[in-house]
């Protein structure tokens, strides 16, 4: 805990001296992720996002590389995703999370071994106040998985948004439901466009039938986001 501490802290630094260095001259971009679950559409080429949960760079041909120093985004700490259409796309990589805020992670426990990751994002709904993205995603390796993730987000103005997050997955090993729900919002200050501040509440995946049992653990994030074309 204390490391991913000094972790946040240090993004936030760097932030705070990349605004007072090169505000003039950023052109921001936008996070493709809500909290834990991946949007369904992709940067343009060339765009940067450096945050806790996603560094992602997206490159010529509709691709993007992503990764995460803190739990994951579509269940993968690292991996590529290409865009199918302007609302879907396809991810692979490694799922496992590389370290996390709370003791487990999300949907992949810090202590499980590594395994091949794969989701596809899909765009239910996209408005410029309101996107829904549901996730249906596999990890096959010593411990295989099925489930699908629900990414709600509501923007009732410039200043902030509002973020859920709904997560169900099958242990195909033992057959046990996992059941993980994360909620908060996103700050988006007009000042400095190309950062975003994240908070929220993790009730962090436990067993269904111990879900209500589990202690709930704080989300945070700050993002930054620029075009580099």
């Amino acid at each position: 805990m204390k490391k991913v501490h000094q972790l946040y802290r240090s993004v936030v630094i760097i932030a705070v001296v990349t605004t007072q260095v090169f505000a003039t001259n950023i052109r921001p971009s936008y996070p493709t992720h809500f909290f834990f679950t991946p949007t369904p559409y992709l940067n343009n080429e060339g765009d940067l996002v450096i945050s806790l949960h996603e560094i992602s760079y997206t490159l010529p041909y509709k691709l993007q590389v992503i990764a995460s120093l803190v739990d994951n985004v579509g269940r993968n700490d690292f991996g590529i995703r290409y865009a199918l259409y302007d609302n879907m796309n396809f991810g692979f990589g490694i799922a496992h999370s590389f370290t996390t805020f709370d003791h487990g992670g999300h949907g992949i426990r810090h202590y499980d071994d590594a395994r091949l990751g794969l989701f596809l994002a899909c765009g239910i709904k996209h408005t410029r106040s309101f996107d829904a993205t549901i996730t249906p995603h596999a990890q096959l390796g010593k411990h295989k998985s099925l489930g699908a993730d629900l990414g709600i987000r509501n923007t009732p103005n410039e200043a902030f948004s509002i973020i859920g997050e709904a997560g169900l997955s099958i242990d195909m090993t033992t057959s046990t439901p996992w059941l993980d729900v994360v909620a908060g919002t996103r700050i988006h200050p007009s000042s400095i466009p190309f950062l975003m501040f994240d908070v929220g509440i993790d009730l962090v995946e436990s067993p269904v039938d111990h879900f209500l049992e589990s202690a709930p653990f704080p989300y945070l994030d700050v993002v930054y986001t620029m075009k580099t074309k």
